[in-house]
């Protein structure tokens, strides 16, 4: 089991040649306190996914209902999940291996 003592961690940052993103922890509030004493005293991260990522999940599910209501096609798709996979697998061979793997995109 995986435990995080100071809550829900989930944390991204992706480099490439055009630049970088980044993707930090959400917090309760994002109001931050600095004096003489201390800086940066903040609320805990959310302990729970489920308090992180309900609007999140409440967007997915009513995006899908849309789709199934009008017919369209729901996005992410298919292609979206076979390519995060392939990424996923990538990494996976990556620490594996020490070296990095190249990902071709379909079509290239």
């Amino acid at each position: 089991m995986r435990h995080c003592a100071f809550g829900y961690d989930q944390r991204l940052e992706a480099f490439g040649e055009r630049g970088m993103l980044a993707a930090a922890n959400q917090l309760p509030t994002s109001v931050r306190f600095s004096g003489a004493d201390h800086t940066e005293v903040a609320a805990p991260y959310h302990n729970f996914f489920l308090d992180r990522y309900t609007p999140a999940y409440r967007a997915e599910l009513d995006h899908f209902v849309t789709s199934v209501e009008t017919g369209s096609a729901p996005s992410p798709g298919f292609a979206d999940g076979r390519a995060a996979l392939v990424l996923a697998d990538a990494a996976g061979e990556s620490l594996r291996t020490g070296t990095a793997v190249k990902v071709v995109r379909p079509g290239d």
